[in-house]
């Protein structure tokens, strides 16, 4: 009997190593988040589940760990005009863990003067770290701006609430002809790259 006991150790130790590296890929390198708005089509379409980068940018860190939402991991990357990013919203009074998580374009970093005309916005300044904020701001956008709440709405991201860059799509189950309320998979958006 012992000997039975002793041979099932290897196999247990696996299987927590694997969970364990699971776990770490998922909290603080790669994850998948379901996308429920045609807010950034055609970039991201409603249905679609896309691959979200955390380990470059730094990430909240995992409720578990980090009750009031304050911690995250280092960031390695700078954000850029043009990144997709996921984040959680801004303009909520809720607990971090009880906001909804978006997707929207970065169209002006910290520390940028923006001025965009048409939409009524002129000479925003977007702080950096150490201006009036402990965090740098993001302006974001969705690309279907008609069909978007945004920065224009609820104002600027600050960075402790963003998840991560978003890569590309792992795959989707809209149907852009027969709208989103089918779930058929879509094979053309399947490991689709984002721009």
């Amino acid at each position: 009997m012992k000997k039975s006991k002793n041979r099932n150790w290897p196999f247990v130790l696996s299987l927590v190593a694997v969970f364990l590296l699971v776990g770490f890929i998922k909290y603080f390198m790669y994850d998948v988040y379901y996308i429920p708005t045609n807010s950034m089509s055609p970039a991201i379409e409603a249905g679609d589940r896309v691959i979200a980068n955390k380990w470059e940018t730094g990430t909240i860190l995992p409720k578990w760990l980090n009750p009031r939402g304050t911690l995250r991991s280092p960031q390695i990357s700078n954000i850029n005009k043009g990144d997709i990013i996921l984040f959680r919203h801004p303009a909520k009074d809720e607990p971090i863990w009880d906001r909804v998580i978006l997707a929207k374009r970065v169209i002006g970093v910290a520390g940028e003067h923006l001025t965009i005309t048409d939409e009524g916005i002129e000479n925003l300044y977007i702080p950096t770290a150490g201006d009036s904020s402990e965090y740098d701001h993001y302006f974001v956008m969705g690309d279907f701006k008609q069909n978007s709440h945004d920065s224009r709405h609820w104002g600027l991201v600050p960075s402790n609430l963003i998840i991560g860059k978003v890569e590309g799509v792992l795959y989707s189950t809209h149907d852009p002809i027969k709208h989103w309320e089918n779930k058929k998979f879509n094979w053309e958006r399947l490991l689709k790259k984002v721009h």
